[in-house]
């Protein structure tokens, strides 16, 4: 996993890079990001408003590809998808 976490007074924070877009889809309110550093909600204008990587659940933090069937939404990471 691409990531740091920094834990100081029980508050945890996590710093991951979402600089290498690997895969993109609109939805609704913004775009879903897929990159190397977790999936990434932002809003239309790209700002980001939620990042998940493999610490919330992801099978590995590297996003490979987004689809949605339906109404959900399937990610692809380099260890399957979710």
């Amino acid at each position: 996993m691409s990531a740091l976490v920094a834990i100081a007074n029980a508050a945890i924070a996590v710093y991951t890079n979402t600089a290498e877009v690997r895969a993109c889809m609109p939805i609704d309110d913004g775009f879903l990001v897929g990159t190397g550093g977790g999936l990434v909600w932002t809003d239309k204008a790209g700002a980001p408003k939620r990042v998940w990587t493999a610490l919330d659940g992801l099978p590995a933090t590297r996003i490979d590809g987004i689809t949605m069937v339906g109404t959900d939404v399937w990610v692809g990471t380099e260890r399957g998808g979710n």
